[in-house]
């Protein structure tokens, strides 16, 4: 089976070719792919079946296989893909044509058969040697997303209350109380301290969950 416009083939190993032997396999194919508008065969047994299911059904003269030119075409790409295919057990060598010969560009369409039919490519091992960019985007995304989940909140308000390091030389203590009273940049603030010295300082995080502030050496 071909589909006209993508040139999708679909191809059934069968001991059998009956009407009802080709009906199960075409139910296989529509279970996947959905019906489909219009049959072009040269066999009228399957007839009631088609027209159960609303699909108009033309019939090719038979013994003439030029009459069904689309068909045609697609009985001797498997033919001569299957040759070329040495090893293997005969659906091994199937599945190998028909992956190979879906993901490969047709000459009447210039583009691949899964493209047209599904809206996107097969991956092959093919698209490992060329980098994925979309999801090397989205990687990146899902990390910056989740490094934003994992940080602390970086909104300072002023009164609030926060602890500034001190860089004193000589001080024991690592970390003084004091009050924002002024917001001077994006990460920039004036803390006013206990003994009434306002200081300037940058907003940054460390490991601890409460808010502590890098001093700097000016003072106001």
């Amino acid at each position: 089976m071909v589909d006209a416009y993508s040139k999708w083939i679909d191809i059934h190993v069968m001991n059998s070719t009956t009407s009802e032997a080709t009906i199960a396999k075409l139910q296989q194919t529509f279970a996947t792919h959905g019906l489909c508008d219009l049959i072009i065969s040269d066999s009228k047994e399957f007839a009631d079946y088609v027209k159960l299911n609303g699909i108009e059904h033309r019939t090719s003269a038979p013994l003439h296989p030029a009459s069904n030119g689309c068909a045609e075409r697609a009985v001797q790409s498997f033919k001569e893909g299957m040759k070329k295919i040495k090893e293997g057990t005969v659906r091994k060598k199937l599945n190998r044509f028909l992956f190979n010969y879906r993901i490969t560009p047709q000459s009447t369409t210039a583009l691949v058969p899964s493209e047209l039919l599904m809206k996107r490519k097969l991956k092959s091992r093919l698209d490992l040697v060329f980098p994925n960019i979309e999801k090397r985007v989205q990687e990146r995304q899902q990390k910056k997303h989740y490094h934003d989940k994992k940080s602390v909140n970086r909104q300072i308000n002023v009164g609030q209350g926060v602890f500034a390091r001190n860089f004193a030389i000589g001080s024991k203590i690592k970390w003084i109380p004091g009050e924002v009273i002024k917001q001077s940049g994006p990460l920039s603030f004036h803390i006013k301290l206990p003994d009434g010295h306002v200081i300037r300082k940058k907003y940054y995080i460390t490991s601890h969950q409460s808010t502590k502030l890098r001093l700097h050496k000016q003072r106001k």
